[in-house]
């Protein structure tokens, strides 16, 4: 570490000798847990890939492009492609003494000339055994490469905030797969705020039937099942899809992809989605209607980037006539429509438009 910088890692240190004033030390290296040292690990490596880049293309735009912290998640479109990323991977990780582990894939074919010991737990190649992991927090059926949701069934009444918050925070969902069922827990937490209860208050009967209801269906997340491939063709023409609403109890926004093949064949999926509660101070409709079309844009914008699809390739939809230059769409047919008023599990699993897309589409 630079000497000029070694003031500013400094450690207080009197060896467990409360009686003694502390000794003032200063790094010369840097430790394990500094500030810096999640942007440094992602930098090393980001300038290693770079700098290997003619030698290892593949590997450098995948550690570029498809690496968050030291997990790596990258998608190919056939197994010869997908081999050659994991053969380049290691060659281009491991002279720089990173020894990549913990492998799991879709396709046994990938995974086979890989060391036991360097798969993931669960993983049999031969017996054609593939297991269900944590990708960031989010459950991967990597045998029938779909996403999931776990439940770990928990004895504990739920009659206060903290404790509905709590338990709501069990379920991660990052792309809000579960978002019409989870805005509901949110819809009684802001209703709590607004009788002004503090955070180990009881909760008033009609909050608690609600609340009991609501955790009745947790244990049918598990049987939440969502393909994580977009499309399983080749397709000739791809669109994306945002639709937004809003009611005066939660706005929100989702992005479908739309394919359609050569041959014709049309398939809509579900990309991500965005459902929040209102402020607690009064807003409008027509206000809320808005700030769910900015969501909305918000998230064409970040899947546009990350898809790599111009925003011409777009469509907004919107139920509401204040929000202009948006395709209108009728609100019964719009799907963003169960993020603001929730609805059941059940309903998710039967499958509902929200994880289909509308029928018009």
């Amino acid at each position: 570490m630079a000497k000029e910088d070694r003031p500013y890692h400094r450690i207080l240190w009197r060896d467990l000798d409360t009686s003694r004033p502390a000794t003032v030390y200063q790094a010369a290296r840097l430790t394990f847990g500094d500030c810096a040292s999640l942007y440094l690990a992602q930098y090393v490596i980001r300038t290693h890939a770079e700098s290997n880049e003619e030698k290892f293309p593949l590997a450098a735009t995948i550690c570029t492009e498809s690496m968050y912290m030291d997990d790596v998640m990258d998608s190919q479109d056939d197994d010869n492609v997908a081999i050659q990323a994991r053969d380049q991977l290691s060659s281009l990780l491991a002279p720089a003494g990173f020894q990549v582990r913990r492998w799991c894939s879709n396709s046994t074919a990938v995974l086979e000339g890989i060391p036991e010991d360097e798969c993931a737990t669960g993983v049999k190649v031969k017996e054609s055994e593939l297991p269900s992991k944590k990708t960031l927090g989010t459950k991967w059926d990597a045998a029938t490469d779909t996403f999931g949701f776990e439940f770990t069934a928990q004895n504990v009444s739920i009659h206060t905030k903290r404790a509905l918050l709590s338990r709501v925070a069990t379920l991660f969902d990052p792309l809000q797969f579960l978002a019409p069922f989870i805005i509901r827990a949110k819809m009684i937490l802001q209703e709590a705020w607004i009788q002004g209860l503090g955070w180990d208050e009881e909760f008033s009967p009609n909050l608690s039937n609600r609340i009991a209801e609501w955790c009745l269906e947790l244990p049918q997340v598990s049987k939440m099942k969502i393909p994580r491939c977009y499309q399983d063709h080749q397709s000739a023409n791809v669109s994306l899809h945002t639709f937004t609403d809003a009611s005066s109890l939660a706005y929100a926004a989702l992005t479908y992809m739309r394919s359609v093949s050569e041959d014709g064949r049309v398939a809509v999926t579900f990309v991500v989605a965005r459902a929040r509660v209102p402020p607690l101070k009064a807003v409008s409709i027509k206000r809320l209607e808005l700030m769910a079309a900015l969501l909305g844009l918000h998230i064409a914008n970040k899947v546009s980037c990350v898809l790599e699809r111009p925003l011409s390739q777009h469509t907004f939809w919107s139920d509401s006539m204040d929000v202009v230059h948006w395709v209108h769409v009728p609100g019964k047919v719009n799907p963003a429509d169960q993020a603001t008023r929730g609805i059941g599990v059940h309903e998710l699993i039967a499958g509902s438009s929200w994880l289909n897309g509308p029928e018009f589409l």
